[in-house]
């Protein structure tokens, strides 16, 4: 059985591209566009991930990221994002991201950091350099 896959992004053409790159190897239940539907849509389809950006209108990424490892402890997130603000980095993974990519990856990148989460371990991209995440290893990381 495929991963089921959430993604998140208030521009269209990321979500329709990411999402002709994953479904040959994921189902991918739906696209969204804002922080408040995708709560709503992860409630409702249960994914096993959702990969969604940080700046989102309505109610942006890491709010709704809180809200969603509260009510879906079992569903992995993935940040896929322009942003490398190292303090933007640490929030996520405090909340509980299970993977941080930068939007500069190559799709390969994002399929190994899904299949990296959904095998139990996290996943930072190597775009964020070493002397940026030494800090957050201190930051228990959630798998």
């Amino acid at each position: 059985m495929k991963a089921r896959i959430l993604l998140a992004d208030d521009h269209r053409l990321i979500t329709d591209a990411v999402k002709s790159f994953l479904e040959p190897d994921f189902t991918v239940l739906a696209t969204v566009a804002d922080g408040r539907t995708l709560v709503a849509k992860a409630l409702e389809l249960r994914p096993d991930v959702i990969v969604m950006d940080i700046s989102m209108p309505l109610l942006n990424g890491l709010d709704a990221g809180r809200q969603l490892i509260a009510q879906l402890p079992d569903t992995k997130l993935i940040y896929l994002t322009m942003n490398h603000d190292q303090d933007i980095i640490a929030e996520a993974l405090k909340i509980g991201a299970t993977g941080f990519l930068i939007k500069s990856c190559e799709i390969a990148e994002l399929l190994k950091g899904i299949r990296t989460v959904l095998s139990g371990k996290p996943y930072i991209t190597p775009l964020v350099t070493a002397d940026r995440v030494n800090p957050f290893f201190d930051i228990p990381l959630r798998c």
